[in-house]
Protein backbone atom coordinates (compact mmCIF):
# COMPACT_ATOMS: atom_id res chain seq x y z
CA UNK A 1 0.00 0.00 0.00
CA UNK A 2 1.28 3.11 -1.05
CA UNK A 3 2.02 6.17 1.71
CA UNK A 4 -0.66 8.26 0.15
CA UNK A 5 -3.33 5.30 0.81
CA UNK A 6 -2.11 4.74 4.51
CA UNK A 7 -2.44 8.42 5.32
CA UNK A 8 -5.74 7.95 3.57
CA UNK A 9 -6.51 5.26 5.80
CA UNK A 10 -5.12 7.16 8.96
CA UNK A 11 -7.69 10.11 7.97
CA UNK A 12 -10.73 8.12 8.02
CA UNK A 13 -9.85 6.06 10.97
CA UNK A 14 -9.28 9.55 12.70
CA UNK A 15 -12.35 11.01 11.82
CA UNK A 16 -14.51 7.72 12.41
CA UNK A 17 -13.21 7.78 16.31
CA UNK A 18 -14.15 11.39 17.08
CA UNK A 19 -17.61 10.91 15.03
CA UNK A 20 -18.00 7.88 17.59
CA UNK A 21 -16.85 9.97 20.61
CA UNK A 22 -19.61 12.78 19.50
CA UNK A 23 -22.57 10.54 19.43
CA UNK A 24 -21.27 8.80 22.69
CA UNK A 25 -21.41 12.14 24.45
CA UNK A 26 -24.48 12.12 27.04
CA UNK A 27 -26.11 15.43 25.68
CA UNK A 28 -28.39 16.80 23.55
CA UNK A 29 -27.96 17.00 19.64
CA UNK A 30 -28.13 20.88 20.15
CA UNK A 31 -25.79 20.49 22.67
CA UNK A 32 -23.13 18.75 20.83
CA UNK A 33 -23.73 20.77 17.54
CA UNK A 34 -23.27 23.79 18.98
CA UNK A 35 -19.72 22.97 20.79
CA UNK A 36 -18.30 21.35 17.92
CA UNK A 37 -19.68 24.47 15.84
CA UNK A 38 -17.97 26.88 18.51
CA UNK A 39 -14.52 24.67 17.87
CA UNK A 40 -15.29 23.97 13.70
CA UNK A 41 -15.26 28.31 13.40
CA UNK A 42 -12.07 29.02 16.00
CA UNK A 43 -10.05 26.70 13.40
CA UNK A 44 -10.85 29.80 10.50
CA UNK A 45 -9.07 32.14 12.33
CA UNK A 46 -5.41 32.94 12.99
CA UNK A 47 -5.91 33.39 17.46
CA UNK A 48 -2.74 30.34 17.56
CA UNK A 49 -1.87 29.55 20.96
CA UNK A 50 -5.32 30.82 22.31
CA UNK A 51 -8.16 28.64 20.12
CA UNK A 52 -8.50 25.63 22.61
CA UNK A 53 -8.68 28.34 25.89
CA UNK A 54 -11.41 30.21 23.67
CA UNK A 55 -12.94 26.94 22.29
CA UNK A 56 -13.44 26.33 25.59
CA UNK A 57 -14.67 29.59 26.99
CA UNK A 58 -16.84 29.90 24.25
CA UNK A 59 -18.65 26.41 24.83
CA UNK A 60 -19.10 27.30 28.32
CA UNK A 61 -20.90 30.41 27.52
CA UNK A 62 -22.91 29.38 25.37
CA UNK A 63 -24.02 25.83 27.38
CA UNK A 64 -22.36 23.93 24.30
CA UNK A 65 -20.51 20.81 24.70
CA UNK A 66 -16.90 21.48 25.46
CA UNK A 67 -15.35 18.18 24.40
CA UNK A 68 -17.04 18.40 21.29
CA UNK A 69 -15.90 22.19 20.85
CA UNK A 70 -12.29 20.84 21.63
CA UNK A 71 -13.66 17.96 18.44
CA UNK A 72 -14.53 20.38 15.92
CA UNK A 73 -10.97 22.24 16.53
CA UNK A 74 -8.89 19.34 16.10
CA UNK A 75 -10.96 18.70 13.05
CA UNK A 76 -8.95 21.32 11.22
CA UNK A 77 -5.63 19.22 12.15
CA UNK A 78 -6.87 17.30 9.14
CA UNK A 79 -5.98 20.08 6.45
CA UNK A 80 -2.59 21.45 8.47
CA UNK A 81 -0.80 21.25 5.06
CA UNK A 82 -3.65 23.55 3.26
CA UNK A 83 -3.65 26.48 6.18
CA UNK A 84 -1.46 28.61 4.13
CA UNK A 85 -3.85 28.60 0.77
CA UNK A 86 -6.92 29.60 3.33
CA UNK A 87 -5.58 32.57 5.39
CA UNK A 88 -4.22 33.46 1.63
CA UNK A 89 -7.91 33.12 0.71
CA UNK A 90 -9.24 34.80 3.71
CA UNK A 91 -6.64 37.62 3.82
CA UNK A 92 -7.61 38.60 -0.48
CA UNK A 93 -11.63 38.07 0.93
CA UNK A 94 -10.71 40.61 4.29
CA UNK A 95 -9.03 42.80 2.07
CA UNK A 96 -12.17 43.07 -0.31
CA UNK A 97 -14.17 43.35 2.21
CA UNK A 98 -12.37 46.30 3.64
CA UNK A 99 -11.73 47.83 0.59
CA UNK A 100 -7.68 47.58 0.27
CA UNK A 101 -5.94 45.77 -2.63
CA UNK A 102 -2.73 44.79 -1.01
CA UNK A 103 -1.09 41.52 -2.48
CA UNK A 104 -1.04 38.89 0.62
CA UNK A 105 2.53 38.90 2.22
CA UNK A 106 4.64 35.81 2.18
CA UNK A 107 4.62 35.60 6.14
CA UNK A 108 1.47 33.95 5.30
CA UNK A 109 3.11 30.70 4.31
CA UNK A 110 4.91 30.63 8.06
CA UNK A 111 1.68 32.24 10.12
CA UNK A 112 2.27 29.89 12.92
CA UNK A 113 6.14 30.65 13.40
CA UNK A 114 4.44 34.17 14.45
CA UNK A 115 5.18 35.32 18.09
CA UNK A 116 1.61 37.09 19.84
CA UNK A 117 3.67 39.90 21.06
CA UNK A 118 4.93 40.23 17.13
CA UNK A 119 1.04 39.99 16.30
CA UNK A 120 -0.19 42.67 18.26
CA UNK A 121 2.46 44.65 17.22
CA UNK A 122 0.36 48.02 15.76
CA UNK A 123 1.74 47.97 11.90
CA UNK A 124 1.55 43.87 11.57
CA UNK A 125 -1.72 43.68 12.92
CA UNK A 126 -3.24 46.72 10.72
CA UNK A 127 -2.17 45.31 7.50
CA UNK A 128 -2.27 41.43 8.20
CA UNK A 129 -4.15 40.66 11.60
CA UNK A 130 -7.62 42.91 10.52
CA UNK A 131 -7.92 41.00 7.24
CA UNK A 132 -7.31 37.92 8.14
CA UNK A 133 -10.01 38.12 11.10
CA UNK A 134 -12.47 39.42 8.59
CA UNK A 135 -11.70 36.67 6.37
CA UNK A 136 -12.31 34.08 8.87
CA UNK A 137 -15.47 35.61 9.96
CA UNK A 138 -16.55 35.91 6.26
CA UNK A 139 -15.71 32.14 5.43
CA UNK A 140 -16.20 30.76 8.75
CA UNK A 141 -20.00 31.71 10.16
CA UNK A 142 -21.54 30.64 6.37
CA UNK A 143 -19.56 27.15 6.82
CA UNK A 144 -20.28 26.90 10.52
CA UNK A 145 -24.15 27.14 10.37
CA UNK A 146 -23.64 23.89 7.54
CA UNK A 147 -22.02 22.21 9.93
CA UNK A 148 -24.48 22.82 12.60
CA UNK A 149 -27.22 21.17 10.99
CA UNK A 150 -25.19 18.49 9.65
CA UNK A 151 -23.84 17.86 12.85
CA UNK A 152 -27.33 17.60 14.75
CA UNK A 153 -28.90 15.67 12.47
CA UNK A 154 -25.79 12.82 12.71
CA UNK A 155 -25.66 13.23 16.18
CA UNK A 156 -29.68 12.76 16.18
CA UNK A 157 -29.62 10.39 14.38
CA UNK A 158 -27.21 7.89 15.78
CA UNK A 159 -28.89 8.78 18.94
CA UNK A 160 -31.80 7.12 17.89
CA UNK A 161 -30.76 4.39 16.30
CA UNK A 162 -28.84 3.58 20.04
CA UNK A 163 -32.35 4.44 21.75
CA UNK A 164 -33.67 1.52 19.56
CA UNK A 165 -31.28 -0.93 20.47
CA UNK A 166 -31.53 -0.52 23.85
CA UNK A 167 -35.49 -1.00 24.18
CA UNK A 168 -36.65 -4.71 24.43
CA UNK A 169 -40.24 -4.73 22.76
CA UNK A 170 -42.28 -5.86 24.29
CA UNK A 171 -41.63 -6.02 27.77
CA UNK A 172 -43.55 -8.25 30.09
CA UNK A 173 -46.70 -7.41 31.50
CA UNK A 174 -46.76 -5.71 34.41
CA UNK A 175 -43.12 -4.38 34.16
CA UNK A 176 -41.88 -1.02 32.92
CA UNK A 177 -39.08 -0.59 31.07
CA UNK A 178 -35.67 0.97 31.93
CA UNK A 179 -34.24 3.30 29.22
CA UNK A 180 -31.77 5.92 29.08
CA UNK A 181 -32.66 8.44 26.23
CA UNK A 182 -29.51 9.88 24.61
CA UNK A 183 -31.83 12.85 23.38
CA UNK A 184 -32.01 13.71 27.07
CA UNK A 185 -36.08 14.54 26.41
CA UNK A 186 -39.09 12.91 28.06
CA UNK A 187 -39.69 9.02 26.49
CA UNK A 188 -43.02 8.03 25.77
CA UNK A 189 -43.53 4.20 25.36
CA UNK A 190 -46.38 2.61 24.06
CA UNK A 191 -47.55 -0.17 26.32
CA UNK A 192 -49.65 -1.87 23.82
CA UNK A 193 -48.78 -5.12 25.90
CA UNK A 194 -51.05 -4.29 28.76
CA UNK A 195 -54.40 -4.50 26.78
CA UNK A 196 -57.68 -5.05 28.26
CA UNK A 197 -59.90 -8.20 27.75
CA UNK A 198 -61.32 -7.28 24.32
CA UNK A 199 -65.41 -7.81 24.42
CA UNK A 200 -65.59 -10.68 22.41
CA UNK A 201 -63.35 -12.88 25.30
CA UNK A 202 -65.71 -11.20 27.82
CA UNK A 203 -68.79 -12.60 25.99
CA UNK A 204 -67.36 -15.54 25.66
CA UNK A 205 -66.89 -16.11 29.40
CA UNK A 206 -70.06 -15.29 30.21
CA UNK A 207 -71.61 -18.21 28.03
Amino acid sequence: MTNLGKSWELCIGWIRRRCQRLVSLPEAPHRIALGFCVGFFLGFTPFFGFKTVLAIAIAWVLRGNKIAALIGLNLHDIVLPLLPALFKIEYIVGNWVLGRTDAPPSILQHLREVRFSDALHGELLSTLGIPLIVGSFVLGLPATVAVYFAIHHFVETHKQAALLEEVDFPWAEGDQPTVRDPLHRPLHLSTDSKRQPSNDTGAGSSR
